[in-house]
């Protein structure tokens, strides 16, 4: 079917292009949303996936360690939102950005199994969120990109 064309177009596209546009509900208004959330979770999370799939070096259990942070801080997030409405992201928020330092401290210490993709594409989503629904964007668009990664890069 359409499987050689979709296959060109992810060898096209490198990470950088792929996390370049900034899909978070923040960067659009109302009427967009729904739209970007979707590119989000579907074309958008298959190609970064692909991409990933092209670095042999880049294990599940990379791209689970970091997601299951992300969904720790979800919790966290959660948690004090029960507590304090107004506060609760500003309080999560350094955490979030901190991943980013976490995701530069495990690129330079592991053997080549922390790819400069996988680099890119955390770093570049991560540097974006910048309120409470880009960070439940985020949770679902990693989710999605480790659904996809995990399925092709199956056996």
């Amino acid at each position: 079917m359409g499987n050689s064309n979709t296959t060109q177009s992810y060898t096209s596209n490198s990470m950088e292009e792929l996390v370049k546009e900034n899909l978070f509900p923040s960067a659009h208004n109302d009427s967009e949303n729904c739209q970007q959330l979707t590119k989000l979770l579907s074309t958008n999370a298959e190609e970064i996936a692909q991409v990933l799939c092209k670095e042999r070096a880049l294990k599940n259990t990379q791209i689970r360690r970091f997601y299951n942070e992300v969904q720790r801080l979800d919790r966290q997030l959660r948690c004090q939102y029960q507590q304090d409405k107004s506060t609760a992201f500003e309080k999560i928020l350094p955490h979030i950005k901190l991943l980013r330092a976490r995701v530069a401290f495990a690129s330079s210490r592991e053997n080549g199994s922390f790819t400069p993709a996988f680099r890119t594409f955390l770093d570049k989503r991560i540097e974006q969120i910048t309120s409470i629904e880009d960070f439940r964007a985020f949770l679902l668009h990693f989710e999605a990109v480790l659904g996809f990664f995990s399925y092709k890069n199956r056996g």
